[in-house]
């Protein structure tokens, strides 16, 4: 194979040109730029929209972890609620009006929660510790229920909230389960 000669070019012809391949290089090194600051953006919200998924679903383990204590603190083996209200327990007449159990604002307005135990709940860096609270309602014979039917003779409901935090204390959510005893 042999070699290209190279060619000189005269000083006269430098002079000559227009600098088209620079303007065309400055545009392209433009749309480079604008297509990966684009791209980072997009990386980065994807990002914040995993965190918080993931950060919601830590709070809803934790309410569930909350819930499964509560219903064991209530009604398990070795039940130690005292429903009196002095540990998250509380007896309570049943409402004929449905809406007269109105969970955000009983929340706030429960003087005593339980807070559910660390070695309950294996999950680490929680905003706030879960917390529940337990409600024994007994319903007398005849009463009519929030369902609008007759309950049988003395029975008794349970109906248990529990409250869960993910990493941020903004992460929360809430659960909740009745059960006739």
């Amino acid at each position: 194979m042999r070699p290209i000669p190279l060619r000189a070019v005269p000083l006269a012809d430098l002079g000559r040109q227009s600098g088209a391949v620079l303007v065309v290089g400055l545009i392209f090194l433009a749309m480079l730029t604008l297509m990966g600051a684009a791209a980072y953006s997009v990386a980065t919200q994807q990002e914040r929209m995993t965190g918080s998924s993931r950060d919601h679903m830590r709070a809803f383990e934790a309410a569930e972890a909350a819930l499964r204590w509560c219903e064991a603190f209530a009604n398990g083996p070795g039940a130690t609620a005292s429903f009196s209200g002095a540990d998250g327990s509380y007896r309570r007449a049943l409402p004929t009006d449905p809406s007269e159990i109105d969970l955000p604002s009983w929340w706030t307005a429960a003087p005593s929660v339980q807070t559910v135990p660390a070695t309950f709940v294996p999950l680490t860096g929680l905003g706030r510790a879960p917390t529940c609270i337990v409600e024994y309602y007994q319903v007398d014979s005849g009463a009519v229920t929030s369902l609008g039917k007759h309950a049988p003779p003395k029975v008794a409901m349970t109906r248990i909230a529990a409250h869960g935090w993910g990493l941020s204390p903004d992460s929360q959510v809430t659960l909740q389960s009745t059960y006739v005893n």
